[in-house]
């Protein structure tokens, strides 16, 4: 895979990861109600699982963001999932913190790991390494040293939104058709009950995405006390094939704030191109070395 630089409205930029392989690109898209035959539910659901059977491409704006450091910003990232594998590359454009640029330009997906490459790569615990391995299981060392982090870094991909409503939506509400480029879009909002994702969730994700959904519980418990069975609001576009093409929410307790991603390219080719594993140090080895507040995101300082 390589990175490469794309000039957005206005003459800025952003990174922007490139997979070796040439995207294929579905030549024509019959634009054809979605749903008519099923109840909303039925038709969320359906598109959603069908969206998880698909290669994609993906952009993701996080609007709030506070767990990045620099206190809230707008964060942007742009990306590239196989989602039946658990493979994805995304290359994230942070705000910068002051004097110090934000770490964590850079991550892999795999099934059981999310490899972090920091725009830094100075801090002596490196040792030289240019990735950090963080492990999707929910391990004991990880969860008390970072408690959020699987969290966010589930939340910066489409499994977590996308299971969400595959095994928790409850109620569906259409909001009508939008027009976005030149795309006519169905708009829903869904509630997601998020306890039945603990023994629901499953696939080659479905491990990570419990933990991440144990640590939502979490956040809604301290939020709302008392609520018998925490949910919350997903917006959700379906296009004409009965595809996802956009998904908006908030991952309680993350620090993401606002995600809205926008997914585009079904069916792109993805190339398995995952960090070589003499240039990874696992994410544990770090923490005996990190003085002080640590984060993986912003090398050596805590958000």
């Amino acid at each position: 895979m390589t990175f490469a630089r794309t000039v957005l409205a206005g003459g800025s930029s952003r990174a922007v990861l490139v997979p070796a392989a040439a995207a294929a690109i579905i030549g024509a898209l019959v634009l054809s109600g979605c749903g008519t035959s099923h109840s909303p539910v039925q038709t969320v659901i359906a598109a959603a699982r069908s969206t998880l059977s698909e290669n994609i491409d993906s952009t993701t704006t996080l609007k709030g963001a506070t767990a990045f450091g620099g206190g809230s910003a707008g964060v942007v990232t742009q990306g590239t999932f196989a989602l039946p594998t658990g493979l994805g590359y995304e290359a994230i454009d942070f705000p910068a913190s002051g004097a110090q640029p934000v770490g964590g330009g850079y991550l892999v997906f795999t099934a059981t790991n999310a490899y972090l490459e920091p725009r830094s790569t100075d801090l002596a615990p490196l040792k030289g390494k240019t990735w950090i391995s963080v492990p999707l299981d929910g391990s004991r060392p990880l969860e008390s040293a970072f408690p959020r982090l699987l969290e966010q870094l589930e939340g910066l991909t489409p499994w977590l939104l996308l299971d969400e409503v595959v095994w928790g939506a409850t109620s569906v509400s259409s909001a009508g058709q939008r027009v976005v480029n030149h795309l006519p879009l169905t708009e829903y909002v869904v509630t997601v009950a998020l306890r039945p994702l603990l023994s629901k969730a499953s696939g080659p994700t479905g491990a990570a995405i419990r933990v991440a959904v144990s640590k939502e519980l979490q956040a809604l418990a301290a939020a709302r006390p008392g609520e018998r069975s925490p949910s919350l609001r997903v917006t959700v576009w379906i296009n004409g094939p009965g595809l996802v093409s956009a998904v908006r929410a908030s991952v309680p307790g993350s620090g993401l704030g606002t995600a809205s991603m926008t997914f585009s390219d079904f069916g792109v080719a993805i190339p398995t191109n995952p960090p070589l594993q003499t240039a990874v140090v696992d994410l544990t080895d770090l923490l005996p070395a990190a003085k002080g507040p640590f984060s993986p995101w912003v090398l050596g300082s805590a958000p």
